[in-house]
C-alpha cells in the first residue's frame, strides 16, 4: 500500500515538472518532439532503404517504394535539422486545410440551395466560420501553436496536482466496507 502511494506522488511529481517545463519553454518541448519524430524517420527510411537495396530483383513498385523510403529519410533528417521550418510552416498547412474544407461546404450548402434546402441559410454560417477560423490560424500561427502547447503544459500540472491531491487524502489501512476476516 505504501509502495502504491509512492509511485502516485512520484508519478504526480513528474506531470507537474513535465507540465511546468512544457508551459514554460514551448519552443522546446517542440523541437524535441519533432526531433524525436524525426529519429524515428529516420531511422524507419534508413531501414526501408537498406533493406530494398538488398534485393537484387526489385521490380517497379518495389522501385517506388525504394524512392519513397528515400523520401521518407530525407525528410527525417530535415525534421531534425531545422525543426523551426516545420513549426512555421504546419500551423499555416493546418489553417489551408480549414480554408479549403470550409470552401468545399460552402460550395455543398450552395448546391443544396439550388436543390431547394430550405435550411440552406441556416448551414450558410458553417463554412463561413470555417473559412474564418482558418484565415485566422493562418495569421496568428505561432501564437497558436505556442498556446497549444502551454494548454497542453497546464493540463499537464492541473492532472498531477489533482493526482497528488487524491494520493495525499487516501486513508491508511483497510476500506471501511471490507468484511474483517
Amino acid at each position: 500500500m505504501k509502495r502504491n502511494k509512492l509511485s502516485g506522488v512520484a508519478a504526480s511529481l513528474i506531470l507537474i515538472l513535465l507540465g511546468l517545463f512544457i508551459a514554460v519553454r514551448p519552443d522546446t518541448t517542440i523541437a524535441l518532439i519533432l526531433r524525436a519524430v524525426a529519429c524515428v524517420l529516420v531511422f524507419y527510411g534508413a531501414l526501408k532503404l537498406y533493406t530494398g537495396i538488398q534485393n537484387k530483383e526489385r521490380t517497379m513498385k518495389q522501385n517506388v517504394q525504394l524512392g519513397g523510403a528515400g523520401l521518407i529519410t530525407v525528410a527525417g533528417l530535415v525534421l531534425f535539422f531545422f525543426p523551426g521550418l516545420v513549426t512555421d510552416f504546419f500551423p499555416q498547412m493546418i489553417g489551408i486545410l480549414i480554408i479549403c474544407l470550409g470552401v468545399l461546404s460552402l460550395l455543398n450548402v450552395l448546391d443544396a440551395k439550388d436543390r431547394g434546402d430550405e435550411r440552406w441559410k441556416a448551414k450558410l454560417s458553417l463554412p463561413i466560420i470555417s473559412i474564418i477560423c482558418g484565415a485566422l490560424i493562418m495569421a496568428y500561427s505561432g501564437f497558436i501553436l505556442d498556446t497549444g502547447v502551454r494548454l497542453i503544459g497546464v493540463f499537464l500540472i492541473y492532472q498531477g496536482g489533482s493526482q497528488l491531491f487524491i494520493e495525499s487524502g487516501k486513508p491508511k489501512g483497510k476500506p471501511k466496507n471490507e468484511p474483517k476476516t
